[in-house]
């Protein structure tokens, strides 16, 4: 015996073999438009790089150690406002720095989580990120901030088209820099950056930008990672011994880069910077530079040569932060 089970339509209808087969049509585009919805929803990055590295020390000689470096990312939209981005590498947890020594008889390198956080588009000229994210504040260069970096907190990103063709912009970010577990608040550090990027001509590109670092509970802090630069004092409590910070780092400051685009080279770029501690320390940090080459190195042919002279002053800034 043989059941046959006839579809029917919503008027309760027998439906013909040609209306059968054309819903049977409709419902497999339909999952193949959500198969493809899926595959544009969800998209994976990453790069490997395996140098020599060889120093000269004044005093110490020369080393040579070879370093590795993972990157694997990954971005998935949620919806057309919501997407979720995290990424693991290489590393031994240091924020300034993905590379892996090799050594010791093979050990595998560490795996960490480089970033984790939720986006948020509130507009087309709005995007809101909460979560550990790459660093919202532009910059020409590395003075002041490894590239590697990526802070944790909240920050958000808005952009404006002038009448004129100019791009405004303003980048506003609330860092956490450590839990001191104490029943106190922790470092925490507020970046503002209003700025501006227009195309003078065919070939002139000027961008510049203002910026405003305020810091809370960071003098008489310890903070990890930091180079032994910044001045500090012996701080005593009954359970351990630590060197805090001597002086806040309340800073205003400054960036631009000119550009001058397809003569001999795909770009020829003058870009500074400078920043100005106007807390207790009243130190001042500035770099002046030269580039060459492609804005972006992403393959192979490309190439980009740059020179800078930099000047960072013992208590201009965190030496937790720069390269």
């Amino acid at each position: 015996a043989a059941a046959v089970e006839m579809q029917k339509n919503a008027d309760g209808s027998a439906m013909k073999p040609r209306e059968e087969g054309e819903k049977w049509n409709k419902r497999r585009k339909d999952e193949k438009k959500d198969d493809c919805d899926w595959e544009d929803r969800v998209s994976f990055n990453g790069d490997f790089r395996f140098r020599n590295q060889w120093t000269k020390t004044e005093g110490s000689g020369y080393t040579n150690i070879e370093k590795l470096r993972l990157r694997l990312g990954s971005e998935i939209k949620i919806n057309r406002r919501v997407s979720l981005d995290f990424g693991l590498a290489s590393g031994a947890g240091d924020p300034r720095s993905n590379n892996q020594d090799v050594q010791k008889t093979f050990m595998p390198p560490g795996i960490v989580i480089n970033y984790a956080y939720a986006e948020y588009m509130a507009a087309r000229w709005a995007t809101a990120d909460i979560g550990q994210f790459n660093n919202p504040v532009w910059g020409p260069c590395d003075l002041l901030w490894d590239p590697d970096i990526k802070p944790a907190g909240a920050a958000a990103r808005m952009k404006w088209k002038c009448p004129s063709g100019a791009e405004t912009f303003a980048n506003v970010g609330l860092f956490v820099l450590d839990n001191t577990g104490s029943g106190k608040p922790g470092p925490m550090m507020l970046a503002v950056q209003p700025g501006s990027s227009c195309r003078i001509s065919q070939r002139y590109e000027l961008k510049a930008a203002a910026v405003w670092y305020k810091f809370n509970s960071i003098q008489g802090s310890t903070l990890p990672y930091t180079a032994g630069t910044n001045t500090t004092y012996l701080a005593v409590t009954p359970s351990s011994l630590s060197y805090s910070l001597t002086y806040n780092y309340d800073s205003i400051g400054g960036d631009f880069e000119f550009s001058v685009l397809g003569f001999c080279v795909p770009k020829i770029s003058v870009f500074g910077q400078y920043l100005y501690n106007y807390g207790s320390a009243k130190d001042t940090a500035f770099l002046a530079g030269l580039g060459f080459g492609g804005d972006k190195i992403e393959r192979l042919g490309q190439w980009q040569v740059k020179y800078s002279f930099r000047m960072l002053e013992r208590d201009s800034w965190l030496d937790t932060f720069p390269d």
